[in-house]
């Protein structure tokens, strides 16, 4: 269980990360805002809350591969 000061800081924290994405011209979908709702009810801690994230992203079908990485000369 979370304070409500650590509550009402994730709920800014995730308030900033959408309004940030949105001037990017994105949307977040149901799914990512169901783990951000985690996050801030403290089900779920900022390393889960990052993991589920990334990992539910790089697995939707729309998503690209990642770049491969440079390679040193």
């Amino acid at each position: 269980m979370i304070s409500e000061t650590e509550r009402l800081r994730r709920k800014d924290a995730i308030n900033f990360a959408r309004g940030s994405v949105r001037l990017e011209g994105c949307i977040l979908d149901a799914e990512i805002e169901r783990l951000n709702d985690a996050f801030i009810n403290g089900d779920l801690t900022t390393e889960e809350h990052s993991r589920a994230c990334r990992a539910y992203i790089l697995t939707r079908p729309s998503h690209p591969p990642p770049a491969p990485a440079p390679q040193s000369e």
